[in-house]
């Protein structure tokens, strides 16, 4: 299965999809952060998830445009 963006599975996949979504979404709703906090440096990351995120930026690599949105999305002030 591969993820169009956050938003959705780009192809037929299993039933758990919805699941899957709800949870990114949910995420996403309680982990706000404030303009000044960069995504690598929340603190709700673990070591490695944080160097993982970097390094996907940094390397422009596989999950750079998904790390992005995820950025903006978390930054994002609720309507």
């Amino acid at each position: 299965m591969t993820w169009n963006r956050l938003q959705r599975p780009s192809t037929t996949c299993s039933p758990n999809w919805h699941w899957i979504h709800e949870s990114i979404e949910a995420f996403i709703a309680s982990h706000p952060l404030p303009d000044d906090v960069k995504l690598i440096d929340a603190d709700f990351w673990t070591p490695r998830q944080a160097d993982f995120l970097k390094e996907q930026l940094h390397e422009d690599a596989e999950w750079a445009m998904v790390v992005d949105e995820l950025n903006v999305r978390l930054h994002k002030k609720p309507e």
